[in-house]
Protein backbone atom coordinates (compact mmCIF):
# COMPACT_ATOMS: atom_id res chain seq x y z
CA UNK A 1 0.00 0.00 0.00
CA UNK A 2 1.21 3.49 -0.86
CA UNK A 3 1.06 5.83 2.18
CA UNK A 4 2.29 8.90 0.32
CA UNK A 5 -0.52 11.44 -0.09
CA UNK A 6 -1.35 12.20 -3.69
CA UNK A 7 -0.68 15.74 -4.83
CA UNK A 8 -3.02 17.47 -7.22
CA UNK A 9 -1.18 19.68 -9.65
CA UNK A 10 -3.03 22.68 -11.00
CA UNK A 11 -1.79 24.63 -13.99
CA UNK A 12 -0.09 27.82 -12.92
CA UNK A 13 -2.19 30.92 -13.65
CA UNK A 14 -0.95 33.33 -16.26
CA UNK A 15 0.35 36.48 -14.58
CA UNK A 16 -1.88 39.52 -15.03
CA UNK A 17 0.88 41.48 -16.73
CA UNK A 18 1.18 38.96 -19.55
CA UNK A 19 -2.48 39.26 -20.49
CA UNK A 20 -2.62 42.27 -22.84
CA UNK A 21 -6.35 42.98 -22.42
CA UNK A 22 -6.20 42.74 -18.64
CA UNK A 23 -3.20 45.04 -18.54
CA UNK A 24 -5.03 47.55 -20.73
CA UNK A 25 -8.16 47.29 -18.58
CA UNK A 26 -6.15 47.96 -15.41
CA UNK A 27 -4.49 50.96 -17.06
CA UNK A 28 -7.80 52.39 -18.28
CA UNK A 29 -9.41 51.82 -14.89
CA UNK A 30 -6.57 53.55 -13.10
CA UNK A 31 -6.73 56.52 -15.45
CA UNK A 32 -10.51 56.74 -15.06
CA UNK A 33 -10.29 56.78 -11.27
CA UNK A 34 -7.52 59.39 -11.35
CA UNK A 35 -9.51 61.50 -13.81
CA UNK A 36 -12.60 61.21 -11.66
CA UNK A 37 -10.74 62.41 -8.60
CA UNK A 38 -9.41 65.45 -10.45
CA UNK A 39 -12.78 66.35 -11.95
CA UNK A 40 -14.49 66.21 -8.54
CA UNK A 41 -12.12 68.87 -7.26
CA UNK A 42 -12.70 70.95 -10.39
CA UNK A 43 -16.50 70.72 -10.16
CA UNK A 44 -16.42 71.60 -6.45
CA UNK A 45 -14.26 74.63 -7.22
CA UNK A 46 -16.59 75.67 -10.03
CA UNK A 47 -19.54 75.42 -7.65
CA UNK A 48 -17.83 77.66 -5.09
CA UNK A 49 -16.91 80.21 -7.75
CA UNK A 50 -20.46 80.25 -9.11
CA UNK A 51 -21.82 80.72 -5.60
CA UNK A 52 -19.48 83.67 -5.00
CA UNK A 53 -20.60 85.32 -8.24
CA UNK A 54 -24.24 84.78 -7.25
CA UNK A 55 -23.62 86.34 -3.84
CA UNK A 56 -22.00 89.41 -5.43
CA UNK A 57 -24.93 89.84 -7.83
CA UNK A 58 -27.36 89.53 -4.93
CA UNK A 59 -25.41 92.15 -2.91
CA UNK A 60 -25.47 94.59 -5.83
CA UNK A 61 -29.20 93.99 -6.32
CA UNK A 62 -29.83 94.87 -2.67
CA UNK A 63 -27.70 98.03 -3.00
CA UNK A 64 -29.65 99.16 -6.05
CA UNK A 65 -32.98 98.45 -4.35
CA UNK A 66 -32.11 100.77 -1.41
Amino acid sequence: MNTTPSVIKFPSPTPVVKRPFTKAAILIGTLAVAGGMVSCNTVAGLGRDTQKVGNKIEEKAHEVAR
